[in-house]
């Protein structure tokens, strides 16, 4: 067992050592200290002016590739709409000609749709990779010139995993601010 004394003597000893041992500044400015900036990426993507930019020309490509497809699809309800009025008055084979064409519109509808969407999802991929990079590579940018040991996503929508972070160390108006400067 052990005494008392015993305790103490080993107590004292492991205060002297940590007395003894030179502490790490805490302090972001000190000396020696790991210097440590938060960003929100969901503010800097919803702010960023070149992604405004970006997906304003994307909606533009958008509704070009909407218009013909819309065109098809008006063109198709008329040929059911005329089917439907006038299918009662028609022969069998009659029928089976509008039936046949009114389903190769729909077929040819359906084609175009798929690829302007696979087309949508190209470039909106595209211009989200662009964007990404310009915010990495702001992040790097400002992160090595102002000494910066560690950048962590503060969260939101983009799935950072920092709970809390003092408002102090969030550099993302900072980041914004270069951002913006840069796409002008």
């Amino acid at each position: 067992m052990i005494t008392l004394r015993a305790r103490i003597i080993v107590a004292l000893c492991l205060l002297a050592l940590a007395a003894a041992l030179p502490l790490r500044a805490t302090a972001q400015d000190s000396p020696g200290a790991y210097k440590i900036g938060v960003v929100v990426m969901s503010d800097l993507l919803k702010d960023y002016k070149k992604r405004e930019a970006k997906y304003a020309d994307l909606e533009t490509k958008v509704k070009e590739l909407q218009a013909p497809i819309d065109a098809l699809s008006t063109k198709i309800t008329a040929m059911k709409e005329n089917y439907d009025k006038n299918a009662p008055e028609m022969d069998a084979d009659k029928r089976l000609t509008l039936e046949s064409e009114i389903k190769n519109e729909y077929a040819s509808y359906q084609a175009q749709l798929k690829e302007s969407q696979q087309r949508i999802d190209i470039l909106e991929e595209q211009v989200l990779k662009e964007v990404l990079s310009d915010i990495k590579d702001t992040i790097t940018e400002v992160a090595d010139r102002e000494g910066y040991h560690l950048v962590l996503d503060g969260g939101g929508r983009s799935g950072g995993s920092v709970l809390y972070f003092a408002n102090s160390i969030n550099i993302t108006p900072k980041i914004l601010a270069e951002l913006n400067k840069s796409s002008k």
